[in-house]
């Protein structure tokens, strides 16, 4: 058992969790992407909203989208109101934590601070994919990473990897256990922090009572 360390990732006090670790079915991303699973918790936040450590560890930054493509015919991309629409996390920080030995990810930041160290992405047709071989513990040192503690500000909240017609600002945030030998996250990897592992609406957030599970990592909800 984990005993929980991590803070709320931003001192915004009106935020909402729009996704948890499934889908709502009739969401697009769903529809699109066939799949309900999320595997993470989405925090809406106004735009601009300063983004924290939620625990101590190494920092590192790099970038992560992909276009669309028809499921009828994958040779083309899918249009939204006559935009090519994006998914994935567009400017994305990853802290470990050596202490728990966990990795925390923050996804679709507006802006990463400087001093974190950035890794560039590789540029395909449509894609722009994250040199995610190097996302393994052994390579958050202080040669290729930022100590942070806990709390302090890593970038701020915003659409950055998606269409933001169908994407209000919001904090994409992952907790997980480890990367296999290619720097793949797995299934069993990732750990719901609310231990909870349910849509959206069984999750606590000002204003909304739920409960957490016995497991969760928060130190505190407030």
């Amino acid at each position: 058992m984990i005993e929980p360390f991590l803070q709320l990732p931003f001192k915004e006090k009106a935020y909402k969790i729009t996704s948890g670790w499934f889908y709502n079915p009739e969401e697009f991303i769903t529809k699109t992407l066939g799949s309900n699973k999320h595997y993470a918790v989405d925090f809406k936040l106004n735009k601009g909203t300063p983004i924290m450590a939620a625990a101590p560890g190494w920092a590192i930054a790099s970038y992560h989208h992909y276009l669309l493509r028809s499921r009828k015919d994958e040779r083309k991309f899918i249009r939204y109101k006559g935009k090519l629409a994006s998914n994935d996390q567009g400017n994305f920080v990853i802290i470990y934590h050596p202490k728990q030995q966990l990795f925390t990810q923050y996804g679709h930041l507006e802006n990463v601070d400087a001093n974190i160290p950035y890794y560039s992405p590789e540029k395909k047709r449509g894609q722009m994919i994250p040199p995610i071989a190097k996302f393994q513990p052994e390579f958050f040192v202080k040669q290729n990473a930022l100590w942070l503690e806990q709390g302090q500000i890593i970038g701020y909240a915003g659409t950055s990897g998606l269409l933001g017609d169908w994407s209000e600002p919001h904090l994409h945030f992952e907790i997980y256990r480890y990367r296999d030998e290619h720097g793949r996250k797995l299934e069993d990897s990732y750990i719901d922090p609310y231990d909870i592992y349910r849509i959206s609406k069984s999750y606590p957030f000002p204003g909304h009572e739920a409960k957490m599970g016995a497991n969760r990592l928060w130190i505190n909800q407030d």
